[in-house]
């Protein structure tokens, strides 16, 4: 601990010396961790396991080794054992209490002669936010206390420290959190620019790899796979050793390879192919004509079922191209359905918007037959306060309208599917239905029997069954399969 305190943090440090600092928020969450995986705590020195386990559940979060855990909550609870006044807390006292918590259960174990329950804390209330731990812990989430909502700062700094890992898919998940959607698109392109950089950087490890397979060199092959970050890695790796073992002859590494390979990455037919190649060339070698034709009948079987995966001059090496590749293909789709789902659907949003505007409309309507009903004065004001304010709220719905189909615009620009096209017409109907409502307002106010009343209200009637011959158009052209565009307005 001396050799801590030399490295320049003073004493009354809210952090370890040497350690990067976490976020309060995910400070309590360590110390739930530890909590959680209280009864692995059993020795009065080392304790080697229990950091470890710790540490694997802490990892998502600050990607630190069991020993920089262990410094870090030894510190803490020094810090607290000293004075607990100076330890830095939310407003609920939790910080506390969960220090509290620790160091009881660790007194405990240094006491000789008391024996440590397997006890775990109280669950946190549902509502609060969790973490995740993956494992084979008894508790799988982690509550964050209500009061210490993440901000988009921290979610952005929890997103780079992610993608410095390379685990893009928990960057991502970070970045979908952030409330600030200018914010949020911008730093999702930077995050899709670094993983396609990291891509291409893997391709290149794999591709070097294949040029030193080929000429037999295991040894580098396997240190270039070993460089590549992320789901590739493992999976390739273990298909080099497969075809180490098989092209060594080595029978029972490869026998241990491909049951490995159908266990971690289950692909049966292809798989079954694979081996079935493998026994019918030892079954030539052999020269057992039995065996030969047993085999050869069973591959032929595979092949015809699922047709013939490689041809010369490949191999069966082939096969595993075609694994990875599928597996990075359904990556990116995932990749880029995510990043589609955080954006609204325009077209939902869009009929939406018609259906309420549709509602509106129809209240409005009742409303004012109900007012007209009435002869005061002040049911008078009621109606004339209502058509103003129906009027304000279709100029909203206008705007909203426009900036939905600007979106649009901007997403998929020249793309509008047909559902968008039908959702926008189902919108344009109902604010000609509104503009038509709105003329026969302004008739009512109007002498009835006058000639100007009848000359405005031909007009109306005129400039409506024009809007609705024109929507019936592109209602049919667009069942027909057509385009808004494709009609021409009288």
């Amino acid at each position: 601990m001396a050799s801590l305190r030399q490295r320049g943090n003073s004493p009354e440090s809210s952090d370890p010396p040497g350690l990067l600092p976490l976020t309060l928020s995910d400070q309590l969450v360590l110390l739930q961790i530890c909590l959680v995986h209280k009864h692995l705590y059993r020795e009065r020195r080392r304790n080697t396991s229990y950091w470890q386990h710790v540490a694997s559940h802490f990892w998502d979060i600050s990607g630190w080794g069991w020993t920089r855990v262990r410094n870090y909550v030894q510190y803490n609870i020094r810090r607290y054992r000293a004075n607990p006044r100076k330890v830095c807390d939310n407003p609920e006292g939790q910080m506390k209490q969960l220090l509290r918590e620790l160091v009881a259960n660790i007194d405990i174990v240094n006491t000789p002669g008391l024996r440590v329950p397997p006890q775990h804390p109280p669950p946190f209330p549902s509502s609060h936010p969790q973490h995740t731990i993956h494992g084979n812990s008894s508790a799988g989430t982690y509550s964050r206390p209500p009061s210490m909502e993440v901000s988009d700062q921290e979610l952005i700094v929890m997103s780079k420290e992610a993608a410095m890992r390379c685990d893009f898919e928990e960057a991502k998940s970070r970045l979908l959190q952030i409330s600030d959607k200018a914010v949020l698109e911008t730093r999702l392109e930077e995050l899709d620019m670094i993983r396609k950089a990291q891509i291409q950087i893997n391709e290149d490890f794999e591709r070097q790899a294949k040029e030193a397979e080929l000429k037999d060199d295991w040894q580098t092959a396997k240190s270039l796979l070993s460089r590549i970050v992320g789901e590739d890695g493992p999976f390739l790796l273990l298909a080099l050793e497969y075809s180490r073992a098989r092209v060594e002859w080595d029978a029972p590494g490869a026998e241990e390879a491909m049951e490995q390979l159908k266990r971690e990455y289950p692909d049966p037919p292809r798989l079954e192919q694979v081996e079935l190649d493998e026994n019918y060339v030892n079954a030539k070698i052999s020269g057992n004509p039995q065996r030969i034709g047993h085999y050869r009948g069973l591959l032929h079987a595979n092949k015809r079922k699922i047709g013939t995966l490689w041809d010369d001059p490949d191999d069966f090496r082939k096969v595993f191209q075609m694994m990875a590749e599928e597996m990075r293909q359904a990556r990116d789709k995932a990749w880029a359905r995510a990043q589609i789902q955080s954006r609204p659907d325009t077209t939902q949003e869009l009929r939406l918007l018609g259906m309420a505007q549709t509602a509106l409309v129809n209240g409005h309507d009742m409303a004012k037959a109900l007012l007209s009903q009435g002869s005061s004065e002040e049911c008078q004001e009621a109606l004339e306060a209502l058509e103003q304010s129906t009027s304000l709220l279709l100029a909203d719905f206008k705007e909203a309208e426009t900036s939905l189909i600007a979106q649009a615009e901007e997403d998929v620009p020249g793309q509008w599917t047909p559902d968008a096209q039908m959702a926008l017409l189902i919108l344009m109907e109902a604010e000609a239905r509104a503009e038509r409502e709105k003329g026969n307002s302004l008739l009512a106010q109007l002498p009835r029997d006058g000639s100007e009343t009848r000359s405005f209200r031909k007009q109306c009637d005129e400039a409506f069954a024009k809007k609705s011959r024109y929507f019936a158009r592109c209602r049919a052209r667009l069942l027909d399969g057509g385009r808004l565009e494709d009609v021409e307005p009288e």
